[in-house]
């Protein structure tokens, strides 16, 4: 056998190889971060319309691509009875929407219609797994065309507003083509799935063409979005929130990126909140005291000491006065 030969199928066993080792890898990766549900923390108490008085939430569902059930509510106060705006708000990873049911409360004290619901396999939604970090970008398409489809719904203009997982389905409901969306806010939302995976942990850039992938086959179009991509062809106003200390989706990789963007794009508006970290629309003693609770009640480490007390639930939601400020006035200019 010549020697040329002899490297090229060397050279293509071990290109196997490595694809072989890179598919596996994925998938052991894919299963464990996204083969279960999204249901939140037993420990945690998640706020009801019934918890804010004048909030009335009335039951939507529609099916999503594989037929799974999507549930949610349409959220208005009780006061309001029409209205010209229609706000689709998505949500974190984690839980469901209700982990936003203050904010949900706060936006439609301001006469909007909010639209919200649990992606696949989070908590009210039917679903095994919350599948993939794309899911909810498809999940989303299929509420566009339920929304398209009720005639109370159909006209009003449509702002889409998210947190982290949210702020990115919210920046690529720009890219859904032949739906229209008049606004969006993204509050610490990350740039794209794949960058998502491996921006906090380096060892895994060796694998990010196989995560990209892992993507795109299971996801064709879905998985080649990313937010800088949607904000380069942005024509609708946007409105970028991320706090400066933000440890889970950190600003050079999004934020960051997103504001050099918007230097070419004067539709684009970048606002930092100096002292916050990734949850900026909370206060900065009630983003403490989340961590704090988390710690205590073992949410982030399963073998830390679980410490007995009662949540106070008013501190845990208390809002940013200036930030939600910011936010209102935004939609409403």
């Amino acid at each position: 056998m010549p020697e040329l030969t002899k490297i090229i199928i060397i050279v293509g066993i071990v290109l196997f190889v490595i694809v072989m080792l890179g598919v596996v890898a994925v998938n052991l990766l894919m299963r464990f971060a996204f083969k279960k549900r999204g249901d939140g923390s037993p420990a945690l108490r998640y706020l009801q319309s019934e918890d804010f008085p004048g909030l009335i939430a009335d039951p939507i569902k529609f099916n999503s691509n594989k037929q799974q059930i999507i549930r949610g509510y349409l959220y208005h106060k009780q006061q309001f009875t029409t209205f010209k705006e229609l706000i689709i708000f998505a949500h974190g990873i984690g839980a469901g929407h209700t982990s936003y049911t203050t904010e949900i409360n706060r936006l439609a004290n301001e006469g909007y219609l909010i639209f919200a619901f649990d992606y696949t396999g989070c908590m009210l939604s039917s679903g095994t797994s919350m599948k993939s970090l794309i899911q909810p970008l498809v999940d989303l398409e299929h509420g566009l065309r339920y929304i398209e489809s009720r005639p109370d719904l159909k006209e009003l203009k449509r702002y889409v507003v998210g947190h982290s997982w949210g702020g990115f389905v919210a920046l690529n409901s720009l890219l859904l083509k032949n739906h229209r969306i008049d606004k969006v806010v993204d509050i610490s939302g990350f740039d794209s799935p794949t960058m998502a995976i491996v921006a906090n942990h380096k060892i895994l850039y060796a694998i990010y063409p196989f995560i990209f992938m892992h993507g795109f086959w299971r996801y064709g179009r879905f998985a080649t979005y990313n937010s800088s991509k949607a904000l380069k062809k942005v024509k609708v106003p946007v409105l970028v929130v991320h706090g400066k200390l933000d440890r889970a989706v950190k600003p050079l990789v999004s934020a960051d990126k997103f504001a050099k963007i918007a230097q070419k794009n004067s539709s684009i508006e970048i606002y930092y909140v100096d002292d916050r970290g990734h949850l900026p629309y909370a206060s900065k003693r009630a983003e403490e005291y989340l961590h704090q609770v988390k710690v205590d009640k073992a949410l982030i480490n399963p073998k830390s000491p679980v410490v007995d007390y009662e949540i106070d639930y008013k501190l845990i939601t208390e809002e940013d006065e200036v930030v939600m400020k910011k936010i209102v006035a935004f939609l409403k200019k």
